[in-house]
């Protein structure tokens, strides 16, 4: 990646801290049941990303945060 100029873009389900709708909930424990997996909040997503060299620079939520993009670059 080019500092300044690459960008990552990760197309995922972002559980926010607060607030969280109940689709974006409801997922998370239906993914936990079936495949003993879970969703990440923005808080894991900041520190695995961060623990690869990576920032955030914006997280765009869809409708209720079901799908989100979130904008990576080099830290």
């Amino acid at each position: 990646m080019k500092p300044g100029y690459s960008k990552l873009l990760v197309n995922e389900n972002v559980i926010p801290s607060t607030g969280a709708d109940w689709q974006v909930t409801g997922l998370d424990l239906m993914i936990y049941a079936l495949m003993g997996s879970k969703e990440r909040s923005e808080r894991e997503w900041h520190d695995l990303l961060e623990g690869a060299g990576l920032k955030i620079c914006k997280i765009w939520n869809a409708a209720n945060g079901i799908e989100s993009l979130i904008e990576c670059e080099l830290a």
